[in-house]
């Protein structure tokens, strides 16, 4: 199992900005890989997780396609759906 830390830096005041005044200096979500998107938010609709951002290329990432979900319990996550496994390598 492999595990990467993305560090995310705002360029003025936006999104990014409310989650580190929210957040402060803290994870406040995780990213799980897939090879099936459709299929990993249909799991996750199981546990009361709704789409917040439906899935679309992600540039950075080799236009992988990313999502990301929220649950009012638990928080938000993001799926990574990609075919390659030596993304991040």
């Amino acid at each position: 199992m492999n595990v990467y830390i993305e560090l995310v830096m705002p360029s003025g005041e936006g999104q990014f900005s409310a989650l580190l005044k929210r957040y402060g200096n803290a994870p406040y979500h995780l990213c799980y890989v897939t090879d099936n998107m459709q299929k990993a938010i249909e799991h996750l609709k199981i546990f009361e997780y709704r789409v917040i951002v439906p899935p679309a290329k992600a540039v950075a990432i080799n236009n992988n396609l990313v999502a990301f979900l929220m649950n009012p319990y638990i928080g938000m996550v993001e799926l990574l759906e990609v075919c390659d496994t030596t993304v991040g390598e």
